[in-house]
């Protein structure tokens, strides 16, 4: 079961930190243009665009994606105690879960195009779900017995 442990902590905790980067990425991208199309706007302007509700958060992005690379080093240190640092999975593993589930919250909704792959939310998802899945191998591999 060790093994098993090993092979599934290095998979998903590799997994979930490069998808939580990408989402971050994506995001911060995101950010950028629309921040890009807003700059000459006027208050009045703004405030009519964001009664819209088809415009997301610049600084919801931003922020999301500072957590998302947050969650991506928690599962990298998970990763290294998992064989380094046998005591410290646990807690670890919690912070990786939380901080990976907390991005995905604070992401907007954004609507991608066909050719555009996941949304930052939806990733933020996907790199929860891997969290978890390695946060269970990393403590299947940290065990003492055999």
């Amino acid at each position: 079961m060790k093994i098993i442990g090993i092979i599934l902590a290095l998979l998903m905790l590799s997994g979930s930190a490069l998808v939580g980067i990408t989402g971050a990425n994506k995001s911060r991208d995101a950010a950028k243009a629309i921040s890009a199309l807003t700059e000459g706007l006027s208050d009045d302007e703004k405030a009519e665009v964001a009664k819209l509700g088809d415009v997301p958060s610049s600084g919801r992005l931003k922020f999301g994606a500072l957590v998302a690379i947050l969650g991506a080093v928690a599962a990298g240190a998970l990763l290294v105690a998992t064989f380094a640092k046998k005591h410290l999975v646990g807690g670890l593993g919690a912070a990786a879960i939380a901080v990976t589930a907390l991005s995905a919250l604070v992401y907007p909704h954004v609507d991608t195009g066909p050719m555009s792959g996941l949304a930052p939310r939806s990733q933020a998802l996907v790199a929860t779900v891997l969290a978890i899945a390695g946060t269970v191998g990393a403590i299947m591999a940290s065990r003492r017995k055999a």
